[in-house]
Order: C-alpha cells, then structure tokens, then sequence
C-alpha cells in the first residue's frame, strides 16, 4: 500500500510538472511558427471589453508583491514551504535582473515594430517599450503557481493554478508587453527556480527541527492566541 500511495504520489507529481512546461513549449511555438511579430498581433487581435478586462487585471497575478502574502499564509503549513517560496522568488529575482539589466538591456518590445493602426491599446495600460526579454511577469506567475501546487498536492488545484498562469503570459502578449518567446523563457525559468527550491528545501530529509514548526491558531478559555509550534 505504501509503495502504492508513492507511485501515484510520483506520478501527480510528475503530473503537475508536465502540466506546466506545456504551455511553455506551446508558446515557444507560437512565436517560432508564426514570427514574434504576427504572434503578437494575432493574440492583440482577439480583443473584446471582457478580454480587456481580463487581461488587464489577472497580469498583476505576476507582480512580485503577490509573492509576499502566499510566503506569509504558508507559515500556517510550516516555515519551510515559506522558505521555499522565498528562495524561489530569490532566485527568479536574481535571474531576471541578470538578463534585464547585463544580457538583454537593448532587448526592444514589441510596441517598436508594430504600427498603432494594426493594434488594440488597452486604457489604463502602459506598454513599455525595453527589457523584454525574459518576461519577469510570466516568471514570476508559472514559479509562484507551479511551487503551491507541489505543495498542496490536489489535482484540481494544481489545474487551477496551471489556468492562471497560463493566462497571465497571455496577458502579457494581449497587452502588448512581450513576445511570445519572453513568455516561454520566462515561464521555464519560474518553473526551473521553484523546482530548485522545492528539492532544495520541501524535499530535504535533514532540514533543522525549527523549520518545521508552523504558526498555530489556539483557543484557549475563550481566547484566540497565535502560537509557533
């Protein structure tokens, strides 16, 4: 039964991560079938108010701020699922800034070679016009997602999870921010870093006895009081 429970566990496992570096390869497809610039167009192509609304919103799914409330709500799982999280953001960080600001500075967005009578402009949106490449949103939503879905382990979740980044790349070819091969690159890079820190930290047989303490709610003669144990 135990060795039973382990191969279905490996194989979700497995499951999870396959499910994410899809998309990766599909959009690293898409730009290398129909050119980075049609790919974009095409995608922009497709706008309507809800999409607009969609799109506009759901991209802030990969601002790096969203890292710190899951690191926090983590600690009620134990302190090293948040350490995990927090490494991975580390490293993704450490990345992007690598390939922003030393490999790619000169890296131009699409906005440079796409001509405003053939594009949708989304109000209320910025569209930037350097330091494309990787597509730090992107990176920051397949790391952020794939690493709570090797954590809490529910098929349904995990295929939730996947959803929404899948949506926030797209968002961010809709949006005119990148190419669809920033998205691709990102999106393995978010999905490399959190598997890093998920065998680095999750998976470690000798981690120290206080990092699997977690915050604990009590109630205690009527009275809530929040614990580490």
């Amino acid at each position: 039964m135990e060795n039973q429970n382990l191969l279905q566990h490996n194989i979700a496992f497995r499951n999870t991560i396959t499910s994410f570096i899809i998309p990766c390869i599909l959009f690293m497809f898409l730009h290398l079938i129909t050119g980075p610039v049609s790919s974009v167009v095409f995608i922009n192509s497709l706008h309507n108010k809800p999409l607009d609304y969609l799109f506009k919103h759901i991209t802030h799914l990969g601002d790096g701020i969203v890292l710190i409330p899951i690191s926090l709500f983590m600690l009620f799982k134990g302190i090293y699922y948040s350490i995990s999280f927090i490494i991975a953001a580390t490293l993704q960080g450490t990345i992007l800034i690598i390939c922003k600001k030393i490999l790619f500075t000169a890296s131009a967005r699409p906005i440079h070679y796409l001509g405003h009578e053939t594009i949708h402009f989304i109000p209320g949106v910025v569209v930037h016009h350097w330091n494309t490449f990787p597509s730090g949103h992107t990176t920051t939503a397949f790391g952020m997602f794939i690493l709570l879905a090797l954590v809490l382990h529910h098929v349904s979740i995990s295929r939730f999870l996947m959803l929404l980044a899948v949506l926030t790349g797209i968002s961010r070819i809709y949006l005119l921010q990148h190419f669809a091969l920033d998205v691709a690159i990102g999106g393995l890079i978010g999905i490399g870093t959190s598997l890093a820190s998920y065998y680095w930290i999750v998976t470690n047989q000798n981690k120290p006895q206080w990092m699997h303490k977690r915050i604990r709610i009590l109630k205690e003669r009527n009275q809530i009081k929040i614990a580490i144990a």
